[in-house]
Formats: structure tokens, sequence, C-alpha cells
């Protein structure tokens, strides 16, 4: 996928993908400052923006965070992949200021 600045649709180089543990929704990652121990695995973008996420396990809820200096971060809750999903899924995020 993509993380780009919403308003101009240019991308986000070094943006932060985290992969959190399962349970933690963002909220109770923000409300524990942050913690370390709630991030199962991180990524940056490259210069385009571009990012992979692998090995995400299968049928195991996880939350994904999107976030870059200077804008606010994006996220998604209790997101699921499932047996029957795909390997690979694009997801585009743009973030806002």
């Amino acid at each position: 996928g993509q993380v780009y600045d919403a308003a101009t649709n240019n991308p986000i180089a070094d943006a932060y993908v985290c992969v959190l543990t399962s349970g933690t929704t963002y909220d109770e990652w923000e409300k524990s400052d942050y913690a370390d121990k709630y991030v199962n695995t991180y990524l940056q973008t490259d210069a385009n923006g571009k990012y992979r996420v692998t090995d995400i396990p299968r049928n195991t809820e996880f939350t994904l965070v999107f976030a870059a200096q200077g804008y606010y971060d994006a996220s998604a809750d209790n997101m699921t992949a499932n047996s029957s999903d795909p390997d690979s899924i694009e997801l585009n995020v743009g973030l806002n200021k």
C-alpha cells in the first residue's frame, strides 16, 4: 500500500506502519503512552510512501496504525485476515495535518 498526504496526494516517506498485538486497539495503545509491548511489528514507508506488511497471522484480530511526523495518526482496529483472504491486500491511507 501507500501512505500519502490527504490534502495534496503526495506520498509520505518514512511514515510508520505499526501492527499492534491482537486485542489491542489504538485507543488502548494511546492510553498506555504508546508502550512498545503492544507493538507486534512495525516498518517505515519508502521514499514513495510505499509499504508492505508481511506475516499477518490469519484468523486473529489486529490493529494497523499509520503515523508520520506533522500528521494525525490513522488507525484501523479489529481487522482480521481470514484464511480465505488473498495473500496480499493493498491498503492506501491518506493522513491529515
